[in-house]
């Protein structure tokens, strides 16, 4: 075993909330394999769990983890740029970084990963499934070779700019899903980002939060 890497038992996830948190777990529970995991490791092992306090209280309150964990474990915390008062990833990384050195949670790596504009920002790409669960595939006229790009000129069209990134997504990710799913009549909801989660190649993402995400999972659980 490298001595430089410790078992999965000493890792602990907080998340922002509960949808974040459902899909990280589904990410590590369920598509272990894609991590590079011949097993699933047991929730006792790795702890994901959400802060009450939601993405405010991640970054004012992360001394809540005194009570939920130690300072030997490695821990990962997730949580979106925006929210009101936020100030800014950059501020948030160097924040949280000082905030667990002050705590004395300095002795194991951590990672702070902040969703840029937020965690809705995952879910959106060319993603069969994704098409699929907003209905777009089903649209009279809709190319199933093009449809992303449809989706994204529909989107334009109704006034949602577009990232000027390769990552061909919406500036506003949220503000566009909740637009797309009120025309299928259809919430928000946690099962929706889960349901993504299970289905959608978690390899071929192009958003650079979630891929630190996946990039830090397979490193410390490949131990």
């Amino acid at each position: 075993m490298n001595s430089n890497k410790q078992s999965p038992g000493d890792i602990l996830i907080l998340t922002a909330d509960g949808t974040i948190e459902r899909i990280v777990k589904t990410i590590v529970f369920r598509r272990y394999r894609s991590l590079g995991l011949s097993s699933a490791p047991s929730e006792k092992s790795v702890q994901i769990v959400s802060h009450p306090g939601r993405d405010p209280g991640v970054y004012s309150r992360i001394d809540l983890l005194r009570q939920i964990s130690s300072p030997a474990k490695r821990h990962i915390i997730i949580l979106d740029e925006e929210w009101e008062g936020s100030p800014g990833s950059s501020q948030i990384i160097q924040s949280l970084a000082q905030k667990l050195n002050n705590i004395g949670f300095n002795a194991a790596p951590n990672k702070v990963i902040v969703a840029t504009p937020s965690i809705d920002g995952w879910v959106w790409g060319p993603i069969q499934c994704f098409l699929e669960e907003i209905q777009w595939l089903s649209r009279p006229g809709v190319n199933r070779n093009n449809a992303y790009s449809d989706l994204l000129s529909h989107l334009e069209d109704a006034g949602y700019e577009l990232q000027n990134t390769p990552c061909k997504k919406p500036k506003k990710p949220k503000a566009a899903l909740e637009y797309i799913l009120s025309k299928i009549q259809r919430p928000r909801a946690r099962e929706f980002y889960v349901r993504i989660a299970e289905c959608a190649g978690i390899r071929n993402c192009c958003d650079p939060s979630f891929n630190d995400l996946i990039r830090t999972l397979h490193s410390w659980l490949n131990y």
